[in-house]
């Protein structure tokens, strides 16, 4: 099944997650976890203030670390 972009629908929700955040939040950042909510997958990344703004707003965050 192919994906598609849908930049009206992820930009709304980001803006949403950006203005009504407990958490800040930078644009990019809302945009990717926008993109993850629609696609029901899952976050990983290096930014420990990214992951915790993705459990704040229902999106799994996997915290990666440098061994």
């Amino acid at each position: 099944m192919r994906r598609y972009l849908d930049t009206s629908v992820d930009f709304a929700v980001a803006a949403g997650m950006s203005d009504h955040s407990a958490i800040a939040l930078r644009v990019g950042d809302a945009l990717h976890l926008a993109v993850c909510t629609r696609l029901g997958t899952r976050l990983a990344t290096f930014d420990a203030g990214l992951a915790a703004a993705g459990n704040h707003h229902g999106v799994s965050a996997d915290l990666l670390t440098v061994p």
